[in-house]
């Protein structure tokens, strides 16, 4: 296993302020390269209105742009009240310093006894690149804001070193960084000299804000202030991202540089292997934390390590310091990690915060970590997973990964995964965080359900459970995936939830008569054309009305226009005591064509209460209204009629009344269905039974 040695180097000259206020007094056309600050949404009407300007780079984040300006550019600039201040674009050095010793004393290895290595962290260091071929480094990604290359590679070594500081990989080869599985994002800014801008830095940190980066690495500074650097400093650090800086190489007299010395930004000075303060460390009241920073043994070019000494040195142990504590604290914003950073300190020096060590060297406590939840469970269907795992006593937080990657941090006990696909396989981790641990992995394999494809060609009801007769709503033709099915119940997602369709085998019509056709199942429904006599398959059904494939496309036809359904082939013999209509089709509202007289006929078919028989005109259906159907008993017994009756011409109650009978005995020659036919003196006719008593058989 690789010792855990932490690095930490280099000084950086100062950068420079130039004021509009320390201009010299007589204008000339030497070109200075400037930066301006301005009000948003004012650079372009600035730049357009001043043609000979020469514009370098317009920041995407930060109001800024870098330009190279004349004096009397710089002069007719500071009257525009859309400029808010124009300083000197000067140049930055990185310096070296070589003390021999190395350390672990930070308590490193305690968080990867817990479990942290700074896992999902993005940290984006901003000096002069990381060399891309380092087996000891693994680079994420990364920008040059350099003039000369489009490449981060370094060509310096500056700032492999300071990499190899915060996330040497944990390979045991080389050397161990803080947070070995943090992701590294290398943002070159500075030269093979190391030298730079301070528009470079200030690039370099609109791309880390761009690039949701949580961390920010600067080990450089300058005794001088500037405005825009400020400016790019405090508005990463609205945006939830932590800045770390060098103090400064200039010695225990001297005050803190800047970025370092911005409120927003956290400074740290240089310790010695016996925790006092490097002899080159800055100091002053802005100092926040103190880190090793002598002669640390780190990454070098030509894949190599060195030693280096410097602040430059100790902020990159701080910055890999907060990954672990971003890692195990994943729901805590910029303040709340700055200020565990400020608690997980050894106090050195006068004794609370001070000008030399702020509130102490960083120090990883030895904790118990925190433990494993003990159930971690998933529901899956075709397009999401309901993940939920038992809660851990003291657990801040739960970071839950799906193959890998994050996908929730957070307090709560469950998580629906939703961005999953259908019969996929998923590997879910779940770890219970604390403020200085991360538990054991527990996890699971999940297998997304199989959907699968339906056609819905007809408007297709909607229920809420399988076997319910009253939807809820309908579903209009369409596809759809199902992930469940009973039969021909069908489990779909719908806007409702998961409900249940059912899939019906729609049955056989027939056409007896030219039938209009429709292009809707309702009551604004228009006529397309007509179908010919003829049996069809229909196709979908709703309500009232059959959908039928046709030569038009699929059309809509009226139920009562069809006949569908059982169609009985049974031979029967029928028997009408009243005259009855003969009709085309067996429809309520057809219109008889002729009409018979009284008699007993056979029928061939019979549907839906209408029977169909052979006639001089052809075969023609009748209604079985009034239909004697089944056995006519003959009879001879004798009724006693007990009040005034009504006499019917056929033995239904809403058939013709012919007469009324008094009371009077009776003789019966048919019975039927509990009516009585009896011979009276406008010929037989049919009385009621319950008008009626039998007296002998």
């Amino acid at each position: 296993m690789k010792k855990l040695i932490l690095l930490f180097i280099f000084a950086i000259l100062p950068f420079f302020y130039f004021s509009l206020d320390t201009q010299a007094s007589e204008e000339n056309n030497e070109q200075k390269k400037v930066i301006i600050t301005y009000k948003k949404g004012a650079e372009i009407k600035t730049f357009k209105n001043e043609k000979s300007m020469k514009v370098h780079r317009k920041f995407k984040e930060v109001p800024i742009v870098t330009a190279t300006l004349s004096d009397k550019q710089i002069n007719t600039l500071k009257k525009d009240t859309n400029v808010l201040s124009i300083e000197e674009d000067k140049i930055i050095k990185i310096q070296n310093q070589a003390i021999d010793w190395g350390v672990e004393r930070t308590g490193a290895q305690f968080a990867k006894n817990n479990g942290l290595s700074g896992w999902g962290v993005n940290v984006a260091v901003i000096d002069t690149g990381i060399a891309n071929n380092h087996s000891d480094l693994n680079i994420t990604g990364g920008t040059s804001v350099v003039d000369y290359t489009s490449s981060y590679d370094d060509d310096n070594g500056h700032g492999t070193h300071v990499a190899g500081i915060i996330a040497a990989k944990d390979n045991d080869t080389g050397i161990i960084g803080v947070s070995p599985n943090a992701n590294l994002y290398a943002i070159k800014a500075l030269d093979a000299e190391g030298n730079g801008y301070i528009s470079s830095i200030i690039a370099g940190i609109d791309w880390a804000i761009s690039n949701n980066m949580d961390l920010i690495n600067i080990s450089a500074g300058s005794p001088y202030e500037s405005p825009a650097l400020e400016d790019a400093v405090n508005l990463a650090y609205q945006k939830g991202i932590l800045v770390v800086a060098a103090a400064g190489n200039d010695g225990n007299n001297s005050s803190v540089n800047y970025p370092a010395q911005y409120s927003s930004v956290i400074a740290v000075s240089a310790l010695d292997e016996l925790n006092n303060l490097a002899d080159f460390s800055s100091t002053g009241p802005k100092v926040e934390v103190s880190a090793p920073g002598v002669e640390i043994l780190s990454t070098c070019l030509l894949n190599a390590y060195c030693k280096q000494s410097g602040t430059s040195m100790a902020a990159p142990f701080v910055t890999g310091f907060l990954a672990l504590l971003k890692e195990s604290n994943p729901l805590s914003t910029q303040e709340e990690l700055r200020t565990i950073l400020n608690l997980t300190t050894k106090d050195l020096g006068t004794a609370g915060k001070d000008n030399f060590f702020g509130h102490g060297l960083i120090s990883f406590p030895n904790v118990t970590p925190v433990n494993t939840p003990d159930s971690f469970d998933a529901v899956a269907t075709d397009i999401n997973v309901n993940l939920s795992w038992s809660p851990v006593h003291n657990a801040k937080s739960y970071t839950l990964l799906r193959d890998g990657k994050t996908i929730y941090n957070g307090a709560l006990t469950n998580f629906l995964d939703e961005e999953v696909v259908a019969s996929t396989n998923y590997q879910y981790t779940i770890y219970a965080n604390d403020a200085y641990s991360k538990s054991l992995a527990s996890q699971l394999t999940v297998d997304t359900k199989t959907r699968k494809q339906l056609s819905l060609r007809t408007i297709t009801p909607l229920y809420n459970n399988i076997g319910d007769v009253s939807p809820i709503s309908y579903l209009s033709p369409q596809t759809i995936y199902y992930f469940e099915n009973s039969g021909n119940w069908y489990k779909i997602h719908s806007w409702l939830g998961d409900k249940w369709i059912q899939i019906q085998d729609y049955p056989m019509i027939t056409f007896i008569e030219n039938t209009p056709m429709y292009d809707l199942p309702n009551n604004n429904a228009k006529i397309q054309g007509y179908i010919g006599p003829q049996s069809v398959k229909s196709v979908g059904m709703f309500e009232n009305w059959f959908l039928i494939e046709t030569w038009l496309g699929d059309k809509w036809v009226k139920k009562e226009n069809v006949i569908y359904g059982l169609v009985n082939k049974n031979t029967e013999t029928i028997r009408y005591d009243d005259i009855t209509g003969l009709y085309n089709s067996p429809f309520s509202h057809s219109n008889p064509i002729q009409y018979i007289s009284p008699q007993s006929i056979v029928s061939f078919e019979s549907w839906n209460g209408w029977y169909h028989v052979h006639t001089w005109l052809g075969d023609k259906w009748v209604p079985g209204k009034h239909a004697l159907v089944g056995p006519i008993s003959q009879t001879n017994v004798s009724l006693i009629i007990g009040g005034v009756s009504p006499l019917y011409q056929s033995p239904f109650t809403d058939s013709f009344i012919m007469d009324y009978i008094t009371p009077q005995t009776v003789r019966a020659l048919e019975y039927w269905n509990g009516w009585y036919r009896i011979n009276t003196w406008i010929g037989p006719k049919w009385v009621q039974g319950q008008h009626a008593t039998v007296i002998n058989q």
